[in-house]
């Protein structure tokens, strides 16, 4: 895709500081062009998961904002998909998904079809009646997932959400989440420690310093495809030493 497109959103110089003086944040700004995937990349506890809980509405900055093209998002037009799959073991993958329905009062026919639609996305058809202890990690994942999307959000934001999988589950939702994220065309801020993974699902990467957290540099991705072959081509490892230089750079004292 192309990046010339307004941003979605920016981040003005956002700061954050815990009531125990601990700083994760410091004078944050970038911009987060509509309909891309964003990844952002850096070393534990630079802040990246914080500024997602701040751009959700979930926690608030010490100082600076959040611009959005237009109106802020209402509730249900953010999607957030966690580092655990966060399900309720004892309700099913339909139920599981039907959550966020049931918090904001929809009835269960109101929300069939999002529901039905949410599965078909992730590949989770007959799995419905499933529990949680029933379902491979991945797939949890997958539930998880057609949870922040049951409700068609305009931005869908992931917290590291494939970390603790095996590499093959992770390259097949790698693969997974391109597709889906072309067929709901929405914005996607990810959230990784993986250079491949950045580079592999992004348009745009946005590489911290160590804490407090700052952008120190922002990289459109230009790949000439998206599929498993690009990761053994010159091409991709050209673009992953390039992000792996600026990590470096970012943690030198």
């Amino acid at each position: 895709m192309t990046l010339s497109a307004k941003p979605l959103l920016t981040t003005n110089a956002i700061s954050r500081v815990f009531p125990d003086g601990t700083q994760a944040l410091d004078n944050v700004s970038f911009d987060i062009p509509q309909g891309s995937i964003t990844s952002l990349l850096g070393p534990s506890g630079c802040g990246k998961s914080t500024l997602l809980r701040i751009i959700s509405g979930l926690d608030n900055a010490s100082a600076g904002d959040i611009h959005w093209q237009g109106e802020a998002p209402e509730t249900g037009e953010i999607g957030f998909v966690f580092q655990d799959a966060t399900l309720l073991p004892w309700a099913n993958v339909w139920d599981n998904i039907y959550l966020p329905f049931r918090i904001n009062g929809a009835s269960r026919e109101a929300a069939k079809a999002a529901i039905e639609n949410a599965v078909s996305l992730v590949a989770l058809g007959g799995f419905e009646q499933h529990r949680p202890h029933q379902l491979s990690g991945g797939m949890r994942m997958r539930v998880s997932i057609a949870r922040a999307l049951a409700t068609n959000p305009s931005l869908l934001l992931m917290d590291e959400p494939f970390g603790a999988l095996d590499e093959m589950t992770r390259f097949r939702l790698n693969d997974d989440l391109l597709r889906i994220k072309e067929t709901i065309n929405c914005t996607i801020i990810f959230v990784t420690h993986s250079v491949f993974e950045a580079v592999y699902l992004s348009d745009k990467i946005a590489v911290m310093s160590p804490r407090p957290g700052r952008v120190i540099a922002e990289e459109d991705i230009a790949l000439t495809s998206r599929d498993a072959a690009i990761r053994s081509t010159a091409e991709f490892a050209q673009a992953c030493g390039s992000i792996s230089a600026l990590l470096t750079e970012s943690e030198a004292p």
